[in-house]
């Protein structure tokens, strides 16, 4: 099976099939003021814990500290909250242990995760994340009584746009976020009809169904064959 894969992280998935890497996303670090780095740094003991949703928010938090030459020593101590095994792996690359590691891989899971193990009622939690929004977490956990300080420490952009390979070269397209699927859309209007059509995670399944198109969900490198119906149904 030839898949067309339009994520970040390729080699994951080759238990599918035949990976042809054709990314629909690029990853860069944010450009950040020295001056809200170094008030960051001043102010990083305040803080009760760190939620990291991906494993490029760990690269990027990490890389301010290493860019301005900042002992990341200090944040043994501080719990680490996690999305993911991906997550967690990145988080320990860097010699951290993470204190909760959320099983299902979306903002609901993690936050019900955080919930049933914290007390998040009056808790600072600095949250360095993507610039793309995604208020969930900080409004659900504001609700319950937490202060939650977004950090943008990464940009997730659109690359430029390539011709698709031949239709009759490709059986699969795997999407892996709703920004890969968005992405393609504007470039190429449609996904072709005799491809089938895979995706990472409900939230991404959910944007596909809303796009027009059914799909079969991808769980930790393998197929969910739960569904059965899957292609385009738009």
């Amino acid at each position: 099976m030839n898949i067309l894969y339009t994520g970040t992280n390729p080699t994951k998935y080759n238990s599918l099939g035949k990976i042809i890497h054709f990314p629909m996303i690029e990853i860069s670090a944010a450009v950040l003021e020295q001056s809200k780095v170094q008030t960051l740094v001043e102010d990083l003991a305040s803080y009760d814990m760190i939620l990291l949703t991906s494993r490029f928010s760990v690269k990027y938090f990490f890389t301010l500290f290493q860019n301005y030459d900042y002992d990341t020593a200090c944040l043994k101590i501080m719990p680490f909250i996690v999305i993911g095994y991906d997550t967690a792996q990145a988080l320990k690359s860097y010699g951290f242990v993470p204190e909760l590691i959320s099983k299902e891989e979306t903002s609901q899971g993690l936050f019900a995760a955080m919930v049933n193990q914290f007390d998040v009622k009056g808790k600072k939690i600095l949250f360095p994340r993507s610039a793309l929004p995604n208020p969930y977490l900080r409004e659900e956990l504001s609700k319950q009584g937490a202060q939650v300080d977004e950090l943008i420490v990464y940009e997730n952009i659109k690359p430029a746009k390539k011709p698709l390979p031949p239709v009759g070269d490709i059986d699969t397209i795997f999407f892996t976020s709703p920004s890969t699927v968005r992405n393609f859309l504007e470039d190429y209007t449609t996904i072709p009809k005799a491809w089938e059509i895979l995706s990472k995670g409900k939230v991404t399944q959910k944007y596909l169904e809303q796009s027009g198109y059914q799909n079969e969900i991808v769980i930790k490198g393998m197929m969910n064959h739960a569904r059965t119906e899957r292609g385009h149904h738009g």
